[in-house]
């Protein structure tokens, strides 16, 4: 996949909130962005598995739009 997979950012968010230097709000966010994330990049590998073309630009902007909101609550 050429798009941005933001699961590394999110499990950081994640080892983060559970070392006491993230809010809970930044673990609740990251906890149901990544099972998001993992719905996308599964969805991607089945469709790439049936012959489809994948990722959809859709797909592409979510998994973007969640790898720039982790970015931003790390401050990268």
């Amino acid at each position: 996949m050429s798009e941005e997979d933001p699961r590394e950012e999110l499990e950081e968010i994640i080892e983060l909130y559970q070392n006491k230097h993230m809010p809970k709000k930044a673990y609740d966010w990251a906890s149901n962005a990544l099972e998001t994330t993992k719905s996308i990049i599964e969805t991607i590998e089945d469709m790439e598995v049936n012959g489809h073309d994948a990722p959809t630009p859709a797909q592409e902007d979510a998994l973007e739009n969640i790898y720039i909101a982790a970015c931003n609550w790390l401050k990268k």
